[in-house]
C-alpha cells in the first residue's frame, strides 16, 4: 500500500498505529509480531522500554495485573473475615494493610483478544472453600492458577488458559515487582499449543535489566482546630502546626495572613520527592521456536532491541529487522525510535522512517506534571512539593485565617503535553501519514457548554501522501454531542480530591487534622487508560462527507465509590467499564451542493447480561479518630461495594437507508 489507513478508535480518540514486522504461522495457530504506538500521549514516569518511547512489541502472550494493596496471594484469597461483623483484630490488621479485602485486577493478551480477570473468593469466612477465576468482562475462556487459598504460603508462579478454539497458553516466565514486598505483576508465555492439531509454539526470555520505579510521595499535613468564632477580632500573626513530608522530615510554621514569617524547624525540609517506590527486573524475549523455524531477539548494550531475525529450520535467514534509535536530548536517558529496516532474504531492503513533535517529553525527575501525569512544563520547584497549590482556610484561636499550601501547577497543558509525540511515519513505498494532536476536554454536565481541559491527548487529524507527495485523504474528527469538543471524565477532578481528613483527640479537645497528598484520592483513568471518553464522535474525509458515531455512556455514571465527605474519602473501583462504550449509532453523509446529507443510518442494539454467581465484594478501610487511647473499631471507617462480573452481547443489528 501507498499508505496505511489507520482505524482510530472514535470513543477514546486514539488512533491505532500499527506497524506489522512478521507473522509465525503453524497450522491454526497464528502469532503476529508487531509495534504498536500509544497516541494518547507520554506521560512523565513513563518507562521508554526496549523499542523507543510510547511503541511497545507485540509478539508474545502475557497476563499481568495491577496489586491492589496486598497481591492476593498475600492478602484477598487468604484472608478470614467475619461475615457478620468485622471483628476487632481483623479490622486493626486491615488497617495496618496485613490482610486486604479488595482483590488484584489483572489483564491477559492472547494471539487474538484481550480481556481481564480477578480472583473470586467462594467464602470470605473461610479459605478453605477456596476461590474461582472470573473472566471480567466474562469471555469463553478457562484459567487456572497454582496458588491455593490455604495452607503454606505459595506464589503465583504458573497460569494456565485456554480459549474457545482450544488453544492452550502456559505463562510461567515472571517479572516481579520489589519493594515492601516482593511479587510477580506479570507473566509470559512459555508455550501455546493447538488442541486440534498438536502443534506448539514455545517462548524463552533471558532476564533484563533492574529498572527503579520512581513515585512522589509528598504530603502536607494540617492541624488546627473544627471551630472559630467569626465575631472575634483577629490579630494578622498565628500558629498553625504544618507538617511537611518529604523524605521523612516535618515542621511547624508560623504564619501571617499572608503566609510563612518564620520557619521554626528544619530549614532543609523540601527535599526532591521523586523518590524510589520500589525495582522491577524485566523479562525479555529472546527466541520463538515453531515447526517451520525460529525467531531470535538481539538486545544492545542498552538493553534495547536491536535486531529480529527468523530462520528455517535449516538455519536459512528469511527476514531480519534492524531497529535504529537516538535520544530524544543528551541530557535525558529517553529514547525515540528513528527507523526500521526490514531485508528479506535477498538483502531486499524495506524502511519505516518515524518523525516526532519537538521538545523532551520524559524527564523523570521533573515536578512539572499535571493531575493525569503528563508534563505540563509548569516550571514546578524540584526542591518543593508536588502537592497542588491552593488556599486553606484554617481555625487557630477562634479565629479563620487563610494560608497557602503546596507548590505545584497541576493544570494540563495541550502544548507540552505534544512534546515528542509522534508526528510522521514515512513507508517504504515512499507514501507518508502525519497525525495532529489535541488536549482532551470533557462537559461539566451532560447539557453544559462548559467545557474543562483534561490530561492525555485525541487525535485531530489524520493526512495520508502518496509516494509524490501529493495529498490523497485527510480525515479530521470533531468530539462530543454537536461538536461541541468535550466528552465524559472518568473523575471531574478538583483540589478536595487530594486532601482526606481525620478527628485528633487530645487533653485539649477534639481538633481536626487534614492530608493533603501529592496524587488524588480518585482514579482519573477509564480502564483502557484514556481519562475521557466521547459518547459523539464525528469523522470527516475530504470529498467523502462524514460519519457520526454513538457510544454507550452514561453521563451521570459514576464507576468508581469516592465519598464527597472528606473523612470518609475511600475510593473502591466496581470494574463496571464493560458495560459502557458499545458502538449504538452510526450515520453516514455525503457532501453535495454545500451541505451534508444522511443517506445511511446503522443500529446496534445490545443486551446485558450480569452474573451474579461471581458477584465479588470489594472492601477498604480508613481510620478517621486518632489519639484516643486503645484502638476502636468505632475509630474506623468501613466502606464496601459490589464488583459485578458480566458481558454485553450484540442482540440486533439494523441498517436504513436515508437517501
Amino acid at each position: 500500500a501507498k499508505y496505511i489507513n489507520y482505524p482510530v478508535n472514535y470513543s477514546t480518540g486514539l488512533v491505532n498505529i500499527t506497524i506489522p514486522l512478521y507473522e509465525i504461522k503453524v497450522g491454526d495457530l497464528s502469532v503476529p509480531i508487531y509495534l504498536t504506538y500509544h497516541s494518547s500521549g507520554l506521560k512523565v514516569r513513563e518507562e521508554c522500554g526496549w523499542i523507543g518511547l510510547g511503541w511497545t512489541l507485540n509478539a508474545e502472550p502475557s497476563i499481568s495485573r495491577s496489586i491492589q494493596g496486598l497481591p492476593d496471594e498475600n492478602g484477598y484469597i487468604r484472608n478470614v473475615k467475619d461475615n457478620l461483623n468485622i471483628q476487632y483484630v481483623y479490622t486493626k490488621a486491615l488497617l495496618e494493610g496485613t490482610v486486604e479485602e479488595t482483590p488484584d485486577e489483572f489483564y491477559y493478551k492472547l494471539l487474538d483478544k484481550s480481556g481481564g480477570f480477578l480472583f473470586h473468593r467462594n467464602n470470605m469466612s473461610s479459605p478453605a472453600e477456596g476461590y474461582r477465576i472470573i473472566p471480567h468482562p466474562y469471555e469463553p475462556v478457562k484459567i487456572s492458577c497454582n496458588v491455593s487459598s490455604t495452607g503454606a504460603y505459595a506464589p503465583m508462579n504458573f497460569f494456565s488458559l485456554t480459549d474457545e478454539n482450544g488453544v492452550m497458553y502456559e505463562f510461567e516466565e515472571k517479572e516481579y515487582f520489589r519493594g515492601g514486598y516482593e511479587a510477580p505483576t506479570q507473566w509470559k508465555a512459555s508455550k501455546i499449543k493447538s488442541s486440534k492439531t498438536n502443534e506448539e509454539i514455545t517462548f524463552s526470555y533471558n532476564s533484563g535489566k533492574a529498572k527503579s520505579i520512581l513515585s512522589n510521595v509528598d504530603a502536607v499535613n494540617i492541624h488546627d482546630y473544627l471551630e472559630y468564632d467569626n465575631t472575634k477580632v483577629c490579630h494578622d500573626i498565628f500558629t498553625v502546626y504544618m507538617g511537611m513530608y518529604l523524605n521523612g522530615y516535618s515542621s511547624m510554621h508560623e504564619y501571617t495572613q499572608t503566609g510563612i514569617r518564620e520557619t521554626i524547624a528544619h530549614e532543609h525540609l523540601i527535599k526532591p520527592s521523586a523518590g524510589i517506590a520500589g525495582s522491577t527486573i524485566s523479562k525479555k524475549l529472546n527466541r520463538i521456536t515453531f515447526s517451520g523455524g525460529y525467531v531470535l531477539f538481539v538486545t544492545n548494550a542498552e538493553d534495547k532491541l536491536e535486531t529480529i531475525s527468523v530462520f528455517d529450520n535449516s538455519n536459512n535467514l528469511i527476514r531480519k529487522i534492524l531497529f535504529n534509535r537516538s535520544k530524544f536530548s543528551s541530557e535525558f536517558d529517553t529514547y525515540r525510535l528513528d527507523n526500521i529496516h526490514i531485508l528479506d532474504k535477498n538483502s531486499t531492503v524495506e524502511k519505516y522512517i518515524f518523525e516526532y513533535n519537538s521538545g523532551v517529553p520524559n524527564r523523570k525527575l521533573t515536578k512539572d506534571i499535571d493531575h493525569w501525569g503528563y508534563y505540563n512544563g509548569a516550571n514546578n520547584d524540584i526542591d518543593k512539593t508536588l502537592v497542588p497549590r491552593q488556599m486553606i482556610d484554617v481555625n487557630y484561636n477562634q479565629c479563620r485565617y487563610q494560608i497557602e499550601i503546596g507548590n505545584a501547577l497541576r493544570e494540563p497543558s495541550v502544548y507540552y503535553t505534544q512534546c515528542g509525540m509522534l508526528k510522521s511515519i514515512t513507508y517504504p513505498t515512499g507514501g507518508k501519514t502525519t497525525f495532529t494532536y489535541e488536549g482532551n476536554k470533557y462537559r461539566k454536565s451532560y447539557y453544559s457548554s462548559e467545557l474543562v481541559h483534561s490530561g492525555g491527548l485525541r487525535v485531530s487529524s489524520i493526512k495520508d501522501y502518496d509516494s509524490n507527495g501529493d495529498l490523497s485523504l485527510q480525515r479530521y474528527f470533531k468530539y462530543g454531542r454537536n461538536e461541541c469538543g468535550g466528552g465524559i471524565a472518568r473523575h471531574n477532578v478538583t483540589l478536595e480530591d487530594y486532601m482526606s481528613e481525620q478527628r485528633l483527640v487530645s487533653s485539649s479537645g477534639i481538633n481536626r487534622l487534614r492530608t493533603y497528598n501529592s496524587n488524588a484520592i480518585p482514579d482519573l483513568f477509564y480502564s483502557e487508560g484514556s481519562p475521557v471518553v466521547y459518547d459523539f464522535v464525528t469523522e470527516y474525509r475530504t470529498g467523502a462527507g462524514k460519519t457520526v458515531y454513538k457510544y454507550n455512556y452514561d453521563f451521570n455514571h459514576e464507576s468508581q465509590q469516592t465519598s464527597p465527605d472528606p473523612m470518609r474519602r475511600v475510593h473502591i473501583n466496581r470494574r463496571d467499564s464493560w458495560q459502557w462504550g458499545q458502538l449504538i449509532e452510526q450515520i453516514d453523509y455525503k457532501y453535495e451542493n454545500g451541505i451534508y446529507i444522511a443517506v445511511k443510518k446503522k443500529n446496534w442494539d445490545w443486551s446485558q447480561e450480569l452474573f451474579k454467581d461471581t458477584k465479588t465484594q470489594a472492601g477498604k478501610i480508613i481510620q478517621i479518630t486518632l489519639g484516643n487511647g486503645d484502638f476502636s473499631v468505632s475509630d474506623t471507617y468501613y466502606v464496601s461495594d459490589n464488583i459485578w462480573g458480566g458481558c454485553k452481547r450484540l442482540k440486533k443489528e439494523t441498517t436504513v437507508d436515508l437517501f
